[in-house]
């Protein structure tokens, strides 16, 4: 194959048998139709990925059309499409947002650059490096380099991304003398203000080894945290406590740790002084500010977790279908050391009837208040509960390496109300004979989801397995009534949900790879449906499974035609 780099001049013969005017377009692929007449173009080749591909030639004479191709092999440096973010005004992060270095190039990278540390670069208008994240290679667009940033960024200030010329494509050809962009920060004229503090004010029976941890509207310059941006005093004795402040920059607080065990019974003063600045050096505002607490009257040490009962629920729609998946219940706690913790409850309805236990399982937690989440899954709720408020309770939270350190609530927290007939219905079905098809071409077997009568929205489910080491593919399709949830997956529980009432044609389709008539594969699945409240459904026919089809390659050659390349 001709291989081909940078402006390229194609020019080609052609003849028409009875003299009409002919008109000619160029093309690349499906990547370049630049629509000019004649015998000749020049175009970039490096607009296009390198690799091999085919150049050609559509012609027409106004009744009859025809096109030519020929095989080459683009070969250019690796060459950036684009890159983000850019321009002014680019956001600086905040909280649970960092910004990243997101890069397209014209061809598909090589994997293994994923390995590189120092292939990409940030830097300030002083040339301080930025902290990043390790690269990755998007899965769906593998021409697509993303970066995260993990350094804060400051506000009204201009940054310069480097990438350097180790970054390959999948073909090896190198980024030839890198690649450089800058982009300029938003601008920032308010102040971080200060939007929560633990303990509260006037706050009582605090644990004698509390932290104090104050929340901010906005990052705070890290530079501008200090210990003395916190004072603790007495009121007993009106004697200062010691201790150390640090600077939490994913929560934007600052956390004071006092040096030793608070008296039990004792009130304390908090001050939070002047000094502090946003990272835009604004300085926060508010400050100084007092607010006091009481220890409890326990003697001993008390454990170095906390439910700090502050609580939030919700609906979410996880899969983005228009119907809601989960309620979920945040769950404010505080810990003394960072480390690995465990939060599990249970949700009740107000019949004291279980729904549904949910945890976290093992997570990292960071010093100081954390906000957790308990997800519980709505069909669950509408199978078991009437509309109204729900009731968390036995909410436990304990350390994973010293579970003696817990902390308990039996009554912990009662929902907003809800309405249940807004909730997914889960349908189930069992029972249908497994079904064997030989792989001769011929057979198929389609049962339809008319032959019941469901009255209700809801979740079928189907099963496929086989019985041979054949291999086969399985795609759900429908009329369109009913959403799809997986496709081309083996030995797996194919979801279907639909909006309303479920009378949609539904069939499973399964494709064979290969063809031997010594083979069979069998599909299986579940003849009834139940209602919420967990009646069965009556068959009036068959359900549905299975429909083989044998695939089919065609190859199409097409005409040469008179032909140059220059």
């Amino acid at each position: 194959n001709t291989v081909i780099s940078g402006d390229i001049e194609l020019m080609w013969n052609t003849i028409d048998v009875d003299g009409d005017t002919l008109y000619q377009n160029p093309y690349l692929g499906d990547f370049l139709q630049p629509g000019a007449k004649g015998n000749n173009f020049v175009f970039d080749s490096t607009v296009v990925p390198s690799g091999p591909t085919q150049l050609g030639i559509w012609i027409d004479d106004g009744k009859l059309s025809t096109e030519a191709f020929i095989d080459v092999v683009v070969k250019n440096p690796l060459k950036v499409n684009y890159e983000r973010p850019s321009g002014i005004n680019v956001s600086t992060g905040y909280k649970n947002f960092m910004p990243e270095i997101n890069v397209d190039f014209v061809t598909d990278l090589d994997p293994s650059i994923m390995d590189l540390t120092d292939a990409v670069t940030l830097v300030d208008i002083d040339n301080n490096s930025i902290a990043l994240g390790d690269m990755t290679i998007d899965t769906e667009n593998a021409n697509n380099l993303i970066v995260p940033i993990y350094g804060p960024l400051r506000y009204n200030t201009t940054y310069t991304v480097i990438l350097s010329d180790q970054l390959t494509d999948k073909y090896g050809n190198a980024l030839t003398g890198g690649h450089s962009w800058q982009f300029t920060t938003m601008k920032d004229t308010t102040p971080a203000t200060v939007i929560n503090e633990s303990p509260k004010a006037n706050e009582k029976a605090v644990a004698r080894n509390t932290l104090v941890e104050v929340f901010f509207s906005e990052a705070l310059d890290i530079e501008s945290v200090s210990d003395a941006l916190i004072s603790m005093k007495s009121l007993a004795d009106n004697t200062a406590v010691s201790g150390a402040v640090i600077y939490d920059s994913y929560k934007q607080s600052i956390i004071f740790t006092p040096d030793a065990l608070l008296d039990p019974e004792t009130q304390y003063e908090i001050t939070l002084l002047d000094g502090a600045k946003d990272t835009a050096r604004n300085t926060v505002i508010g400050t100084p500010k007092s607010w006091k607490f009481t220890t409890t009257d326990l003697f001993e040490e008390v454990n170095n977790v906390k439910i700090t009962d502050q609580y939030n629920d919700y609906l979410i729609d996880y899969d983005n279908d228009g119907n809601d998946d989960y309620l979920v219940i945040e769950i404010s706690v505080e810990v003394f050391y960072s480390s690995y913790y465990n939060l599990n409850g249970s949700l009740y309805d107000s019949e004291n009837t279980l729904i549904e236990w949910s945890g976290t399982g093992d997570i990292y937690l960071t010093k100081g208040n954390n906000t957790l989440k308990l997800y519980f899954d709505v069909t669950k709720i509408k199978n078991t509960a009437k509309s109204g408020q729900f009731y968390l309770k036995s909410l436990l939270l304990y350390s994973y390496y010293d579970p003696e350190q817990s902390d308990y609530r039996s009554e912990a927290w009662e929902t907003s109300s809800y309405n249940v007939s807004t909730f997914h219905s889960p349908l189930t079905f069992k029972d249908l004979p497994a079904i064997n098809i030989a792989a001769d071409g011929n057979m198929h077997k389609v049962f339809n989801l008319n032959d019941y009568i469901i009255s209700t929205e809801g979740t079928p489910s189907f099963q496929i397995s086989y019985v041979s080491n054949n291999s086969f593919t399985a795609e759900i399709k429908s009329d369109g009534s009913v959403w799809v949830g997986a496709n081309n997956v083996q030995n797996k529980s194919y979801v279907l949900r639909a909006a309303n009432t479920l009378t949609a044609e539904i069939g499973i389709f399964v494709t064979l790879d290969t063809l031997d008539v010594d083979k069979s594969f069998k599909a299986t699945a579940t003849p009834y449906a139940t209602t919420p409240n967990g009646e069965k459904i009556p068959s009036l026919g068959w359900i549905a499974i299975l429909l083989l089809c044998l695939t089919m390659v065609m190859t199409v050659i097409p005409m040469r035609k008179n032909w140059q390349s220059h």
